[in-house]
């Protein structure tokens, strides 16, 4: 029970201030057993106990709870906890140095035994081959373990790890051993920043594409909501957007904190847009969005003019599908493409510019609405591709001191192309109704040949 506060038990008990806590392990376990769908998870602190004992109930847990157990792993809350274990508090770096080697022989042992290692062998009298569990004799600065666990493997070989550190020490070791991290970062750029922070190198597009997912989670609801909307009138999209937005304003006001200001490490020499090294990134995000938003206007006059879609309601739907189409794609490769392989930034740029350009030519000429259809879909996948790329291969191309100012950087880049592909959009299209895709499709296609030359870091060789 903490007595931080006029160092006095009172205050704590007084308002209850994280006082009572009972041990969260049996609440733990009660909690799985009248749930079947939800993680649950509790803290554990690596500070007070030996990794063997912590990796057993973790283990334990996570066959109970079969695979849904999280571990948020701390070093203990204060010099508290630490007095009630007849312990000095030991500095931070030293108790994240302890976390490191304790996760380390956590992990050993619940991959002491191998996936296949129980056969239940009832005829032979066998319950697990002998050869498939294995000792791990581990020998550290604070640890020794021999091994192996005393508990089969476990559905996810041990609980998902989960960590809170917002210090150096604890960004490093959220970034090697977390599944999950708490962090409140209210803008996309510092998310970005925070991300690349907390990432290594080969893991940087992989998380760029994560923060996308939530942007393009929104190009699929507003399109379905935006249609919907637009049956009462075509106006009414625009007077529900701006009641949204108002009261959103008036709840940031309410309910957002101004966060406590914290003094910056100085960087000399600030970065600039047309540094080298990062300027082909910045250029890709300019000339992408300038295609994007030049497409985007014109798209409900090119479905009209070119497919002859009659009444408010039909080419709003066919609108909606077309936008609709270019969302669910971009998420389906955030969310899953990229996750599940590691593709580096050098591939999505060159891939991705490419895939986009032949798209618009698709777009130019479909046949028929189906079609157009599927070429929006390419459009998503190209964008998809190309997003996180260039977001990652602009982070891993600068010093960890400058990913404040990359990440600011890559937000304003954009900004270009959105004021004058809306310009340009309409212009082209009074001309001709497919040379705001052809022009497009060109630049595209030229981009997507200028990253063959460009020497984009390959994130395997950057330690």
């Amino acid at each position: 029970i903490s007595d931080t506060y006029g160092s006095s038990l009172e205050p704590a008990l007084r308002y209850a201030a994280q006082a009572p806590e009972h041990d969260p392990i049996p609440l733990l376990s009660w909690m799985a057993a009248v749930t079947e769908k939800i993680g649950v998870a509790a803290t554990f602190s690596t500070s007070h106990h030996h990794p063997y004992y912590a990796a057993r109930m973790w283990a334990t847990i996570d066959h109970l709870t079969n695979g849904r157990a999280g571990w948020n792993v701390v070093t203990s809350i204060n010099h508290n906890l630490d007095a009630n274990y007849g312990a000095e508090r030991a500095a931070a770096d030293q108790r994240y140095d302890r976390a490191h080697e304790f996760i380390q022989v956590c992990q050993q042992l619940w991959n002491s035994w191998d996936d296949d290692a129980v056969v239940m062998d009832r005829g032979n009298a066998v319950f697990a081959d002998a050869d498939k569990v294995r000792r791990i004799e581990f020998e550290g600065q604070f640890f020794k373990s021999r091994g192996p666990l005393n508990v089969i493997r476990s559905p996810q070989v041990g609980p998902a790890i989960l960590q809170a550190g917002t210090s150096p020490k604890g960004r490093e070791f959220a970034a090697e051993y977390a599944d999950g991290i708490f962090a409140i970062q209210p803008r996309p750029e510092d998310a970005a920043a925070y991300f690349a922070d907390i990432s290594d190198a080969t893991t940087r597009s992989k998380g760029m594409a994560q923060i996308g997912v939530a942007a393009g989670i929104g190009t699929i609801v507003g399109p379905m909501i935006g249609g919907t909307l637009a049956m009462v009138s075509a106006l009414f999209p625009m007077y529900a957007a701006s009641g949204f937005a108002a009261l959103i304003t008036v709840g940031a006001f309410v309910f957002l904190k101004e966060p406590a200001q914290h003094t910056r490490r100085p960087n000399p020499g600030k970065l600039r847009f047309f540094d080298s090294r990062i300027f082909p990134y910045l250029l890709g995000w300019c000339l992408l969005i300038l295609v994007f938003t030049a497409i985007q206007v014109v798209t409900a006059f090119y479905l009209e003019d070119r497919f002859h879609f009659t009444g408010r309601q039909q080419l709003t739907w066919a609108t909606t599908i077309a936008f609709l189409s270019m969302g669910t794609a971009t998420v389906l490769i955030q969310l899953v493409v990229l996750q599940l392989f590691r593709i580096p930034p050098k591939v999505l740029l060159r891939a991705g510019f490419l895939l986009y350009g032949l798209a618009l030519l698709l777009l130019a000429f479909a046949p028929s609405p189906l079609i157009l259809y599927c070429a929006y879909a390419l459009l998503g996948t190209g964008f998809g591709l190309m997003t996180p790329g260039l977001n990652a291969a602009a982070s891993i191309s600068v010093e960890e001191r400058e990913q404040g100012d990359v990440a600011g950087l890559l937000t304003a880049a954009p900004v270009l192309g959105m004021i004058i592909g809306p310009l340009l959009g309409p212009r082209l299209y009074e001309i001709n109704m497919t040379y705001p895709m052809l022009l497009g499709a060109a630049i595209m296609i030229a981009m997507g040949i200028y990253y063959q030359f460009v020497k984009v870091p390959d994130p395997a060789r950057i330690t």
